[in-house]
C-alpha cells in the first residue's frame, strides 16, 4: 500500500489548498483463471462477438487485453452514459509514433451487450509486453500537481520544508498503475 503521510499537507502549505486530486492506485495481485466478467489485469475479457479481433497492419500483431474495469467496482470513475465497462488493450510492439511504446486502444462498453471472449494471443509481439493475469486491489490515494506545474509561490512554500525529491515521490504522484488523479 501507499505510505501514509506524516502531516496534513494543505494545513502545512496553504498555497496548495484545493490542489489535491484523488486517484485509485490499482495494486495487482497475481491470479489465474479469473472470470471474464471481473475487473482485472490480463486474462480473458468479454468481447462483442460480431467484432473481429483487430490486427495492426504494420506489425501484424493482434490487439491483446491489458486491463478491464467494471463501473460496479469503481463507482468514483465517470463512465460514459450507457457504458459500464472500460477495457484497455494494446498492440504489443514498439511504435515510434507512440514513443517506442505499444499502441493503446481504450474501449467503453455496455457489458450486457458482450457475448464473446477475447483471449490473449501473442503473435508477432515483443515479450516485454506480455501481461500476467492479476486481480486488482484498488486503494484511494491523494496526489498533488507535478513539480513543473507549481507556481513560484507554491514551489517556494513547499520546498522550504520538503525536498524536491520527497515532494515528487511522496506527495506529487504515486507510482504504479492508477486511474484518475
Amino acid at each position: 500500500t501507499t505510505r501514509k503521510h506524516e502531516f496534513d499537507f494543505e494545513e502545512t502549505f496553504p498555497s496548495m489548498r484545493g490542489m489535491a486530486r484523488k486517484s485509485l492506485r490499482l495494486h495487482p495481485r497475481q491470479a489465474e483463471g479469473l472470470p471474464p466478467d471481473e475487473s482485472k489485469v490480463g486474462g480473458v475479457f468479454l468481447w462483442p462477438g460480431a467484432e473481429a479481433r483487430p490486427v495492426c497492419p504494420q506489425q501484424r500483431c493482434p490487439l491483446v487485453p491489458v486491463m478491464q474495469l467494471f463501473q460496479r467496482d469503481f463507482p468514483n470513475i465517470d463512465f460514459p452514459k450507457g457504458r459500464n465497462l472500460l477495457q484497455v488493450l494494446w498492440y504489443p510492439q514498439y511504435y515510434e509514433e507512440c514513443g517506442y511504446r505499444p499502441k493503446v486502444d481504450l474501449r467503453w462498453h455496455d457489458s450486457s451487450q458482450l457475448d464473446d471472449f477475447l483471449e490473449p494471443d501473442y503473435i508477432n509481439h515483443d515479450p516485454c509486453f506480455e501481461v500476467t493475469e492479476c486481480r486488482i486491489d484498488p486503494e484511494e490515494v491523494i496526489e498533488y500537481p507535478y513539480v513543473d506545474q507549481l507556481t513560484d509561490e507554491q514551489a517556494s512554500d513547499v520546498f522550504s520544508r520538503v525536498s524536491h525529491r520527497d515532494y515528487q515521490q511522496l506527495w506529487s504522484f504515486c507510482p504504479g498503475t492508477k486511474v484518475g488523479g
